[in-house]
Formats: structure tokens, C-alpha cells, sequence
């Protein structure tokens, strides 16, 4: 599992490790988030279902405090693993990674930094370190997550009701193709102006 990160991405191996963990965290995070859903639903089908005359086993208040302090107390606990494992990891990768371009570029010859402009150069390094930085602290591993709590929350609906589970899920696959035709999109006319410039 370990791999596919340090295939796709510049990573080392705790950064792999540490990447495949932020994913999980995001996702168990995600999951979490439909707990509190669960909860409104057990108290409107409390409510409602008396009135259809089916008769209901109560919980009660105390029950239903009960258990909302437990799913927050998940939640913050998730919360507290996700921000750890995804912030703290990113930048000791992230210190890693500056640490080894600077071992590079302190084995280079002296005629490499008089050919080019030293502002310049420092300054592409450091914004393409911040731009991985974040990119491994926040949007790789959002993206996985909701990728990866979208499958059983789909199967979940599913099988509670087809219909049910089918209007509210259409919207995926339609909003993933409308992602990829503006990208091609962006893409094509980022490149027209390029060529006109």
C-alpha cells in the first residue's frame, strides 16, 4: 500500500507511510460526519412512526445526550488524528525534501550559480516546496478521503433505498466529467494564450 504514493509523488518511505495514514484518518473523519445524521434520524423516526400507529421503543432524553456525547467525542478524536496525521507529517516531509535540495545544490559546481540568477532560482524552489507542501497537508489527502467515504456511504443508501440512493448519487459521476471537460478546458485555452503571447 506503501508503493503507490512513492510511484506517483516525490515521497519517501515515512512520507508514504505518512501520506497512506492521512488518507484513512481523512476518511474515518469524513464517515464520522454521519453519525450525527444517524442520531436525527433515530429521533425523527421516533416522532414520526407513532403517528402511522407503529409503535416505537423510546430512548429517551438521557439516551439521546448520552449518545450525542459519544459522537463528539468520536468526532474530536477523528478531528484530533486527521489534523496530526496530515499537518505534522506534511512538514517533516516537507523539511525532509528541503533538507535533501539543499544537499543537492551544495554538491553543484560554482559556474551553475553564476550562470543564473540566485533570486530567482531560490525563489522557484521554495514556492515548489510550499506548493507540495500543501498540496500533501490538505487537497491529496481531502481528495482520497472523499473519495474512499463515498463508496460505503453510497453502498449504505443503496440499500436502504435504490431510488433514494440513486437521486442523491447522480450527482457524482456528473460532477467528476464536468471536472474533467473544464480542466481539458482550462488547459486548451491556457496553452492558446501561451502560443499567442
Amino acid at each position: 500500500m506503501t508503493n503507490w504514493p512513492k510511484n506517483i509523488f516525490p515521497l519517501s518511505d515515512q512520507g508514504a507511510k505518512d501520506l497512506n495514514k492521512a488518507i484513512w484518518c481523512y476518511t474515518l473523519t469524513n464517515l464520522s460526519l454521519l453519525l450525527p445524521m444517524c442520531l436525527i434520524y433515530m429521533l425523527l423516526r421516533q416522532w414520526i412512526l407513532p403517528l402511522t400507529g407503529i409503535s416505537v421503543q423510546s430512548m429517551g432524553i438521557l439516551g439521546y445526550i448520552g449518545l450525542s456525547i459519544v459522537i463528539l467525542a468520536v468526532i474530536y478524536g477523528l478531528e484530533y488524528l486527521q489534523l496530526n496525521s496530515s499537518f505534522l507529517a506534511s512538514y517533516s516531509e516537507s523539511a525532509a525534501r528541503r533538507i535533501s535540495i539543499a544537499e543537492k545544490l551544495r554538491k553543484l559546481p560554482l559556474s551553475f550559480f553564476g550562470e543564473r540568477d540566485l533570486s530567482d532560482l531560490t525563489t522557484t524552489i521554495l514556492s515548489d516546496c510550499a506548493d507540495m507542501e500543501r498540496a500533501f497537508s490538505r487537497h491529496i489527502p481531502e481528495l482520497f478521503g472523499a473519495v474512499f467515504s463515498i463508496i460505503p456511504t453510497a453502498i449504505a443508501l443503496l440499500i436502504m433505498d435504490w431510488r433514494m440512493g440513486l437521486a442523491l448519487l447522480w450527482v457524482v459521476p456528473v460532477a467528476f466529467l464536468l471536472c474533467i471537460s473544464t480542466k481539458k478546458f482550462y488547459l486548451c485555452g491556457c496553452n492558446s494564450r501561451r502560443r499567442s503571447a
